[in-house]
């Protein structure tokens, strides 16, 4: 048994693999390492591990012609599946943290953000604004593991059970469908309610705070939409870094700018519904819990720009 934190390494290029091994051994921590579905599972099943680093594009066998992310989304739902417990904060008690070159896999890293991954890293590593090894303490500590001596605890409670019900966990049951038919879970645990409208008219698309109407510019309805996505498909995370609100960082910057502007002016206080971690992450707030979508709606929208992007690629998962 390792007096060490052990991480779960999945990544088939051995080069950034070589790289992420060097920065693990670095701060103290022990690895061990696959580079296919099949070593990751093999890995995953013999257990004593701490927290997973997963590459989205890997291959079903070690001499398997190509990767693709259907393999990489697989074991972060097998990961998920052995692992489904989360604590009082709603941290997941065994954290996934997931890689991508980002660029030509965004729409896997939107599904499985969706799916309630716990991180996003980007490949290559020096395009992260936040270091690996801080994704790293943070996660740890988000799951309670600060100190090793407490991870086999924390990893048979994450396992031990799956997640509670709502009514079990205090909070009121989740509404099934939506006015098309559509699966909508509500997180019901505050006051504020938040409704993405499916409506386009006078130049602007809608939502509904709290019963206030506000329209918004195509991209920033976008925003708000993925947010609200983000927090009802996340499992209650939801935190979207910027340029997964929109592909360029500066846009997304901007983009949040011109979103505050457009709430302010509809009498809805941003900050009382969007949440900021100062470091280039955005989610909608706890407070704003109560929160209806129907993606199949936004996928017939009016605005072709809204059509595109709530297309396959934001499908429910």
């Amino acid at each position: 048994m390792s007096h060490r934190h052990v991480a779960l390494l999945v990544e088939d290029d051995p080069v950034m693999a070589a790289e992420i091994a060097d920065i693990l051994t670095s701060i103290g921590h022990d690895l061990v390492h696959a580079d296919s579905l099949e070593g990751g599972r093999a890995l995953l099943a013999q257990g004593g591990l701490c927290y997973a680093l997963l590459d989205l594009q890997i291959k079903h066998r070690p001499n398997s012609l190509k990767p693709d992310v259907i393999m990489g989304e697989t074991l972060y739902r097998e990961v998920r599946g052995q692992y489904p417990r989360r604590n009082a904060a709603d941290a997941h008690l065994f954290q996934a943290l997931i890689m991508s070159g980002f660029d030509k896999e965004h729409d896997a890293v939107v599904r499985m953000l969706r799916a309630g991954a716990d991180a996003f890293i980007r490949k290559p590593l020096c395009e992260n604004q936040i270091r690996i090894d801080v994704q790293i303490r943070e996660a740890l500590e988000r799951s309670g593991r600060q100190r090793h001596a407490r991870c086999a605890e924390i990893s048979r409670a994450a396992g031990a059970a799956p997640p509670l019900p709502p009514a079990a966990a205090g909070l009121a049951p989740a509404s099934r469908l939506g006015p098309r038919g559509d699966a909508l879970p509500l997180h019901a645990e505050g006051q504020r309610r938040l409704v993405v409208l499916d409506r386009w008219s006078g130049g602007k698309c809608w939502v509904d705070v709290d019963g206030v109407p506000a329209g918004l510019s195509p991209k920033s309805f976008i925003m708000v939409a993925r947010l609200a996505e983000a927090r009802v498909f996340g499992k209650g995370i939801g935190w979207l870094y910027k340029t997964l609100l929109d592909k360029y960082a500066d846009v997304g910057w901007k983009g949040m700018t011109r979103l505050y502007e457009q709430l302010r002016r509809a009498g809805v206080p941003p900050e009382s519904l969007i949440e900021n971690d100062r470091r280039g992450s955005f989610r909608a707030r706890h407070e704003a819990a109560q929160i209806v979508i129907d993606l199949a709606a936004l996928q017939q929208h009016e605005h072709e720009e809204v059509r595109r992007a709530f297309g396959s690629a934001l499908k429910a998962a």
